[in-house]
């Protein structure tokens, strides 16, 4: 599917005879669907989704083996072996089973086997601190919420991507909307200027009419040069964000057009009303105060352990013991036929236990304190962008309307010029409030849906592309 789409996607960027826009919606897709980023996201939670298997092998049961013999002089020292199957938990309980065969002239008493060897089965557990929470079990929940906290990490950096090329492709779209502009500027001036100059020749007026005239084709010429270099740098900008299945950078042909501005806009006009969608989950939602409360979690898991570490440590181990099989089948273990062992350990102080505890209790709070102000701080955040949208939208509406008026001007000044009731000046005059207004009209839809962007951005509803994409 993802060949299929890219294949698609290249034939709407370089079949120009056939398409000559590349809409937002294509190129936003193609950014989720390739861009390098979108996959070192996706590898962050892989890498954190490993770390926590690799915490959970300590709980892999086992098997183990040794060998050892020594002889000298004729004389046999020893010879060792045993073998060991073990089931270890989370809990710090161990699970074992083995065989033992210990003979030889030098080998310890109490290890000594009969030729056929000794069979063994038992359980060491801990009783005390370690038993209510041990370094495993930190080690493994911790990892675990590592790979929530990847995650997500992962929104995050999606919605930034998102968002800055989100940005690029506005820039772009406005560069082509202000070209248009000056090339429109320019025509107008070209068609005054020839206009000026053949009244001129008819002795209708003074030569210095067309050396004005002449100067506002000029500065038009000067101003669409300036355009085209926006435009281009916003192009190679642009680039930054396509690339290929291969993981190549794409550069987007010069007569590849964006979508509007207006269009563009009018697929954000929603984010109004999301936002209060977005306002009542933002607490629950917002990935940055999930990392924040993540870590809150893993430092009440802390203080689980410290608290278990303040109790008596005492361990246990039991093992029962049976005869190697001697032509006759394994007698059965007996209680009295064992090993058992018991072992504690207590610090009477307590001073490092205590500190533990106390600088966990600490840094909790400060954590707290800091997902407070984090939330508050992204809420304001987002309130001021949504009410920097309205604003804007209200702008683009007004300086709509005086687009029009200007127009209307214009229109009343090359009527009155042409009998003879108004000067190049005011005429020039004219146009320049006009393609102004225009330009500003443009820049004003911009900046209302950069403001949209923004919106989007600091909820971190990356998921809006998304949906987006999927319409």
């Amino acid at each position: 599917m993802k060949h299929l789409y890219f294949v698609f996607f290249l034939l709407c960027f370089f079949r120009l005879s056939a398409q000559e826009t590349l809409t937002y919606k294509d190129y936003i897709t193609q950014v989720v669907i390739m861009h390098p980023i979108m996959m070192q996201a996706d590898l962050q939670v892989d890498l954190s989704a490993a770390n926590l298997r690799l915490e959970r092998g300590i709980m892999d049961p086992y098997v183990a083996y040794n060998f050892g013999d020594k002889a000298y002089d004729n004389k046999d020292y020893y010879e060792k072996q045993s073998f060991k199957l073990a089931l270890p938990t989370a809990i710090g309980v161990e699970i074992f089973a083995g065989y033992a065969e210990n003979t030889g002239s030098q080998v310890n008493p109490e290890l000594i086997t009969s030729n056929s060897g000794q069979y063994q089965a038992g359980i060491s557990m801990p009783i005390g601190s370690r038993l209510l929470f041990n370094e495993k079990q930190l080690a493994i929940k911790q990892a675990d919420l590592m790979v929530d906290m990847a995650i997500e990490q992962k929104r995050i950096i999606i919605n930034e991507l998102l968002y800055r090329a989100s940005l690029a492709y506005l820039n772009w779209s406005l560069s082509a909307e202000l070209l248009f502009v000056q090339e429109n500027a320019l025509d107008i001036s070209t068609d005054q200027f020839s206009f000026v100059k053949k009244v001129f020749e008819g002795g209708d007026r003074p030569a210095i009419d067309t050396v004005e005239a002449f100067l506002q084709v000029q500065n038009r010429q000067f101003q669409l040069l300036e355009a085209q270099q926006l435009i281009f740098s916003a192009q190679q900008i642009l680039s930054n964000f396509l690339w290929d299945e291969e993981g190549n950078p794409l550069i987007p042909a010069q007569a590849l057009l964006p979508e509007s501005l207006l269009n563009l806009g009018n697929s954000f006009n929603t984010v109004q009303d999301s936002f209060l969608v977005w306002d009542q989950s933002l607490i629950i939602a917002h990935p940055e105060l999930a990392i924040k409360r993540i870590g809150i979690e893993a430092l009440n898991i802390e203080k689980r352990t410290a608290i278990s570490n303040t109790l008596p440590q005492l361990d246990l181990k039991y093992t029962a013991l049976t005869p190697g099989v001697s032509n006759a089948d394994i007698q059965a273990l007996g209680i009295n036929d064992r090993m058992f062992g018991v072992g504690i350990k207590y610090p009477l102080l307590l001073r490092k236990e205590r500190a533990k505890l106390s600088a966990v209790n600490i840094k909790t709070l400060e954590k707290t304190l800091d997902l407070d102000v984090k939330q508050l701080s992204l809420q304001n955040k987002l309130n001021e962008q949504v009410f920097a949208f309205e604003t804007n939208a209200q702008q683009a509406s007004l300086y709509n309307r005086m687009t029009t008026n200007y127009t209307t001007l214009l229109e009343a000044e090359k009527t009155k010029f042409a009998i003879g009731e108004s000067s190049v000046f005011l005429l020039n005059s004219r146009e320049n409030k006009l393609f102004d207004a225009q330009a500003k009209l443009y820049e004003t839809r911009a900046k209302q849906t950069s403001a949209a962007f923004k919106v989007i951005q600091t909820a971190n509803q990356e998921s809006y592309y998304l949906n987006l994409i999927n319409q």
